[in-house]
């Protein structure tokens, strides 16, 4: 569904009327067959959020085979087609701003087409499945011909855009509205923002002038009527919070034109850019070209929206950093790489220098340090001088008039140290003199010692213990240290809560284990997996691994629990067609104790019949 259809009916009724939905319905397959005739793999391109699953949870791909399902013009377009209510009463969503009278945007949710995440991401990965798989099973268009491509670095922030033959507009340094943070129906923000704001607030202006920094007048005008946040183009330190310098790209291969979208470009944004293109080629001689858009490539410049869908405001809208004529802007560019494609001049695209990369482990996330001075004082004046007790050993040691400077905290940090007397009251300070109350006098020793070696010529015969290891505080890992543990007379692998004896097709096997932290097995996950589900075969008198944790049938849900303790659940959605016998689940881990090394282990459930 379109997430923003109020947007979406702000664009030409001429335009709208062309198409049959307010989604690209487009898909775009590309089939590809090694020489010997051997299918290695396909790209499968469609206009639709990937936001039906949260994103703690990671299903990894296995097999020889690659099947990419890639994003096309997905930014205005949810899975969750069951569209936006009020969770709290039921009620649907006001619709200009998505919120709800009671509870406000927070409350206003899109959720479907399933009863939960799992089954509706099911439901929806099936059916883009099924679709690819039809249009890859029905492959006929064989493409034949040279590859090209063109790319270009340009300033995304400073582009003027011929609109028509007598106006001309121009992108803006990068901000983000007001709307950025109400969120989406897929996922609403904080606060008391709400989507279609065109108008800012003082109080939150307020916070973000006192915080970051004051939009310029030039910003505010040029990227009306975008009340603007966070103005992201003008906020540098420590690093740029929005690039300016992007690259924009275009492949082709034969008659397929790939278009790399670089951000998330709404479902008539998206049809603007492949019509343009389509036509440029057609200037130029280039007839008949497929024109692929791929979403989310290379530099990510948040959402593009349309002119139109940009007055509005709503989430896209102010997600658009470069201002109201950033599709324009990027349409003309994208025509001037299919322009130089045709014509074979991409040598001659104007390219700014390539933006430097910036090498985030060296952020610095320290508070600035500023020193200050009271008024009329310079640094390295004295404000407490020495007592008389240091000169008094030069002047013992003939070295009378010496000007004795007392310089604080230097090399190794001992806290505080305080006289005997001021020891024995116990205020902060004397509590934080670490070697007790005779301190100040042992240090005092010290030094008498050091004017004594010094005045005579004799600091290489100081008694000296051996320097204390240097500790390399760069290789400190603030990471938590993880150790196991297990129930006294538990082996790790154990089963706390076994399968049933027997299951149908259709239902959902579960048995629980006592576990162990899953990063321990990090190292070895290139071919690890946490679990099997496994066929005893009566022929071979064996177990057969049927699937395995990157199959969508199974879960492993590990749960922290006490003192190290955890347990570690394997669910299995028997599938309707599962074959009749008996099968069972495996568990495989490593745990590390404390002061010991890490171990692998596993553990095996109980087995169970299925039957149909």
């Amino acid at each position: 569904i379109n997430r923003s259809p109020f947007s979406y009916l702000q664009n030409p009724d001429s335009e709208r009327r062309r198409y049959s939905s307010n989604t690209d319905k487009e898909m775009m397959v590309l089939k590809m067959v090694a020489d010997n005739g051997q299918e290695i793999g396909m790209f499968s391109w469609f206009a639709i959020h990937p936001v039906s699953m949260k994103n703690e949870g990671y299903l990894p791909g296995k097999g020889p085979y690659v099947a990419a399902f890639a994003a096309s013009n997905l930014g205005d377009v949810s899975p969750n087609t069951k569209g936006p209510h009020c969770i709290n009463t039921g009620e649907p969503c006001e619709n200009m701003g998505s919120y709800c009278p009671i509870g406000g945007a927070k409350m206003c949710i899109a959720t479907g087409p399933g009863e939960d995440m799992f089954q509706s991401t099911q439901i929806i990965g099936r059916q883009i499945y099924l679709k690819a798989k039809d249009i890859y099973m029905k492959a006929s268009k064989e493409i034949d011909g040279p590859i090209s491509s063109a790319h270009q670095w340009v300033d995304m922030s400073n582009i003027t855009v011929q609109l028509n033959s007598t106006h001309t507009g121009k992108t803006c340094k990068a901000a983000l509205g007001y709307s950025f943070a109400a969120g989406t129906i897929d996922g609403p923000g904080m606060f008391n923002f709400t989507q279609g704001t065109v108008e800012g607030h003082p109080f939150w202006d307020a916070v973000r002038d006192a915080l970051l920094v004051q939009p310029s007048d030039e910003s505010v005008e040029c990227q009306k009527p975008k009340p603007i946040l966070l103005p992201t183009g003008e906020l540098t330190k420590p690093y740029p919070w929005h690039p300016d310098i992007i690259d924009v790209q275009m492949v082709t291969i034969g008659s397929a034109a790939i278009v790399a979208l670089p951000g998330e470009f709404t479902t008539m944004a998206g049809r603007r850019v492949r019509e343009a293109v389509k036509k440029e080629f057609e200037i130029q001689g280039k007839a008949g070209m497929d024109i692929i858009l791929s979403g989310l490539c290379n530099i990510y410049t948040h959402y593009i929206v349309t002119y139109e869908e940009y007055q509005v405001q709503r989430y896209e809208g102010a997600s658009t950093i470069f201002g109201p004529h950033t599709l324009s802007a990027y349409i003309q560019l994208f025509q001037g790489l299919a322009k130089a494609i045709a014509t074979g001049t991409t040598q001659d695209l104007p390219n700014l220098p390539e933006p430097p990369c910036l090498n985030i482990t060296n952020l610095n996330l320290l508070p600035l340090i500023f020193d200050a001075k009271p008024l009329g004082w310079k640094y390295g004046d004295v404000l407490q001088d020495v007592r008389p007790t240091y000169k008094a050993e030069f002047e013992i040691q003939g070295k009378a008039g010496m000007d004795i400077i007392l310089s604080g905290l230097c090399n190794i940090y001992t806290h505080y140290i305080v006289t005997y007397e001021e020891y024995q009251v116990q205020r902060y300070e004397g509590a934080s003199t670490i070697f007790g109350p005779h301190t100040l006098s042992a240090y005092i020793q010290l030094f008498q010692g050091l004017a004594k070696a010094i005045a005579t010529g004799t600091t290489q015969d100081l008694p000296n213990l051996p320097e204390p290891p240097c500790l390399n505080i760069t290789n400190l890992n603030l990471l938590p240290l993880i150790f196991d543990a297990k129930p006294l007379g538990w082996k790790y692998g154990d089963v706390l809560q076994d399968v049933r004896p027997t299951y149908k097709a259709g239902e959902a096997a579960e048995v629980h284990f006592i576990g162990a932290n899953p990063r321990n097995s990090a190292k070895n996950m290139t071919t690890f997996t946490f679990l099997t589900v496994e066929k005893y075969h009566n022929v071979s008198k064996s177990w057969q691994v049927l699937q395995d944790d990157a199959s969508w049938d199974t879960r492993f849900i590990w749960r922290k629990g006490m003192r190290g303790q955890s347990t570690s659940i394997i669910e299995w959605l028997i599938p309707k067609t599962t074959e009749s016998g008996k099968y069972r689940m495996q568990y495989f881990g490593h745990s590390k104790e404390f002061l010991s090394s890490v171990q692998a282990f596993n553990g095996t459930s109980s087995t169970f019949e299925v039957s149909n």
